[in-house]
């Protein structure tokens, strides 16, 4: 009987004992799962399991904890074991619908999309699972992917950002084994660190370049990153830690932020927290414009559609945020996570990863489009020949559209997250095709190494081009572009600008454009013998610019027997007015005013005749209109002034002539009263002609009367009409200028 007893109370000692090593076990593994440590955490509920306690008491967070560390078929098993026994909950449902979509269980996952909508109605993730079509042809477009990349490892790549055509950031978790706290409990892998990589494009092959090495390197998450060429700041993700100090939220998890830092010399220099990070919360994932002046990345921050969002926030010409980020809407963003977003500037697309869209299994890349007013085209997936059932994500492509990388889980891997390239077997967007003809406006000919850039309606570069030999050029852009300006180009030419208005279903233009070449405009004039063609050589020459009166040098070339002008300041389409002062002896100096359009031709051609001077015969009268007197009277009326001042204007240009001048008169009335009347006429216009500062040793003044007759009364006789007289007669009464000296 005793040693019943003694069996019975050592029996009762070791269960007890075995219950309170569960007890603490258990408690051990909670403390884990509440701390984020899901690797660790399932790993301690399994031995929990193994000493006997009830798989349903544990099964949720074991799932959990299986899906945070990224063990699926796990996860999936033990979310399908809280199904069969009727305990999964509302949100472990949805976590078990988008698990089946992982294993390519379409049909099961939309079973259970509707089992949801039976029992708890509808929300965005159901419904997009439900309407999500996996065989619509119209988002499967065909891509080549290449899977041997030498950059991949056993380990995690992601993140990839190009510096130049030919390198790129990385972050990767191959670090160490040697350096102490790199592990992340949640993954059980090492934290991520940045690294160079060189791009051969043609191959889309991606391989570590050694010589580079990172210089940020901390004890946590270093990466992603995102390069800005233009501005030389890297932004990446990295945990709440800075100058060797953790920061925490309330429940003591190392958030993520967003750091700039400056890229010199490959080293990474002045980094720096970004203002919107918060302990509280985590921003990751940034992805910059190739402008600098908008930020996008995912976030948790109070306020979102549930889980990461995606935000942006502008950043002025420093780098630095301005203002609070704003979030995408939620057009674009759901109960899910939405990571990663790549920004691709030129083309206004946003890429991002999401499991909220129904898609084809776990992490799926999708687009949209910004119009010009910065809403949000329709979601479109990238299709099933880059997503896969598992997790695809972190995707950069070229401006052209034509290639990429992307970061995958997918099967067949070399380990954990894996880099694939893919090349666009069909254009990934509808576009439209601008070209056109760059040609010289004066010449005609084909421009090559001319530039052509496409903006926007904010004048914004979208994309650029340099001619060829042949001076085309071609373009494809967006539809959702409802205008486009061009700015043409060339060393030597004026730039041409130009816009043209997109309309609906013209799927291409075409728009040529002349270039008017950058013109010395010169004068080219010739002076000539007004009788005999002939050209006259030294001539002065006076160009005075009509308005600002400032001076234009002329110099003579003797081969052309032509004056050359110096460079006339003006440029193409400008209208220029010009006095040209022409003066040689033994002719009549002469001021010719003249207004041109400056148009292809680079020489202006001028021809200006001088009349030579024939002592007692050449007439300055010829020059002028005929000077009329009122009837029988002998003042200067204010149409004779008008031709007298151009006589004091030619005497004035020629201060070395004498001029005689003569009033006639014709035959009619009494030679007497005649000779008077054009006695006074003369001495009238002589005495104008001084008023106007011409001195009274210059000219002299004589009425003839009707001595002088160039038409003689039997010739005027001679005609019928009363007209045909009165125009000879008209001939008679004439005043002459002539030179005398």
């Amino acid at each position: 009987m005793k040693i019943l007893k003694l069996l019975i109370v050592l029996f009762l000692v070791i269960n007890f004992s075995k219950a309170l090593g569960q007890s603490r076990r258990l408690e051990y593994a909670d403390k884990l799962y509440e701390q984020g440590a899901y690797f660790d955490a399932f790993e301690a509920y399994e031995d929990v399991l193994a000493r006997g306690v009830d798989s349903m008491d544990i099964a949720e967070k074991i799932a959990h904890s299986y899906l945070k560390s990224s063990n699926d078929s796990k996860a999936l098993d033990w979310y399908r074991s809280l199904y069969y026994h009727s305990k999964i909950s509302r949100k472990d449902l949805i976590e078990l619908m988008l698990l089946e979509r992982k294993f390519g269980r379409y049909d099961l996952s939309k079973v259970l999309a509707k089992e949801y909508t039976n029992k708890h109605g509808s929300c965005d993730v159901v419904e997009n699972i439900l309407k999500f079509d996996v065989a619509d042809r119209s988002i499967n477009k065909k891509a080549i992917i290449q899977t041997q990349q030498s950059i991949n490892s056993e380990y995690s790549e992601i993140g990839l950002s190009f510096i130049d055509a030919g390198h790129a950031f990385y972050s990767s978790s191959k670090r160490s084994k040697l350096l102490a706290n790199k592990v992340d409990t949640r993954t059980n892998e090492y934290f991520y660190d940045i690294y160079y990589s060189t791009i051969d494009t043609s191959k889309l092959f991606l391989s570590p370049d050694k010589r580079m090495k990172n210089r940020i390197q901390s004890k946590y998450h270093d990466g992603p990153v995102s390069y800005n060429s233009a501005t030389n700041y890297i932004y990446f993700t990295r945990n709440n830690y800075m100058n060797g100090k953790k920061g925490y939220d309330t429940n003591k998890t190392m958030r993520l932020k967003i750091y700039k830092a400056k890229v010199i010399d490959h080293k990474f220099q002045e980094m720096e927290e970004l203002s919107f990070n918060s302990n509280d919360y985590s921003n990751a994932h940034p992805t910059i414009s190739r402008d600098g002046s908008r930020l996008y990345f995912s976030s948790d921050r109070p306020g979102g559609f549930g889980g990461m969002d995606l935000y942006f926030v502008r950043m002025d010409r420093n780098g630095n945020p301005i203002g609070e980020p704003e979030n995408l809407g939620k057009s674009i963003n759901t109960s899910r996570d939405e990571v990663f977003p790549y920004f691709d500037e030129k083309n206004k697309l946003l890429f991002f990863s999401s499991e909220g869209f129904g898609g084809f299994g776990g992490l799926d890349i999708y687009y949209c489009q910004f119009d010009e007013n910065d809403r949000i085209s329709v979601i479109k997936n990238v299709g099933n020949s880059i997503n896969s059932e598992r997790d695809d994500f972190s995707v950069v492509m070229d401006e052209m559209l034509n290639y990429g990388f992307f970061s995958s889980n997918r099967l067949n891997g070399k380990g954990g997250d894996d880099f694939y390239g893919f090349r666009m077997d069909e254009p990934l967007l509808d576009h439209i095709v601008l070209k056109g003809l760059i040609t010289d406006l004066v010449t005609l000919k084909e421009l090559d190494s001319a530039t052509v850039y496409i903006l926007n309606s904010e004048h914004q570069k979208l994309d650029s081009i340099i001619t060829g030999v042949d001076g085309t050029y071609a373009f494809q852009v967006p539809t959702s572009l409802n205008k486009i300006y061009y700015s043409v180009q060339k060393n030597g030419f004026y730039e041409t600008l130009d816009s043209l208005s997109i309309m609906e279903d013209v799927k291409e233009y075409i728009k040529n454009f002349a270039l008017m070449p950058i013109l010395d405009y010169r004068y080219l004039i010739k002076v000539k013998d007004q009788k005999t063609d002939e050209l006259l050589s030294e001539v002065g020459i006076n160009l005075i610019e009509m308005k600002s009166k400032s001076v234009l040098n002329v110099s003579f070339n003797v081969m052309d027997t032509t004056y050359l002008s110096d460079v006339v300041p003006n440029k193409f389409k400008d209208v220029i007015s010009y006095s040209f002062g022409i003066r040689k002896n033994g002719y009549i100096a002469r001021t010719y005013l003249r207004q041109d359009t400056l148009d292809k031709l680079s020489v202006i051609p001028v021809e200006i005749g001088l009349e030579k001077i024939v002592i007692g015969v050449t007439d300055l009268g010829k020059q002028i209109n005929p000077i009329y007197f009122d009837y029988r009277r002998w003042n200067i009326r204010p149409d004779a002034a008008i031709e007298l001042d151009k006589i004091v204007k030619i005497m004035k240009d020629n201060p070395e002539i004498k001029i005689a001048l003569g009033s006639h008169t014709d035959a009619r009335g009494k030679n007497a009263e005649n000779l008077s009347l054009s006695e006074k006429r003369a001495q009238s216009s002589v005495n104008y002609i001084i008023s106007q500062g011409i001195d009274r040793s210059r000219i002299t003044g004589k009425g003839f009367g009707e001595t002088k007759l160039k038409i003689s009364n039997k010739e005027i006789e001679a005609k019928i009409s009363w007209e045909e007289k009165e125009k000879l007669h008209q001939l008679n009464r004439r005043t002459e200028f002539i030179i005398v000296k």
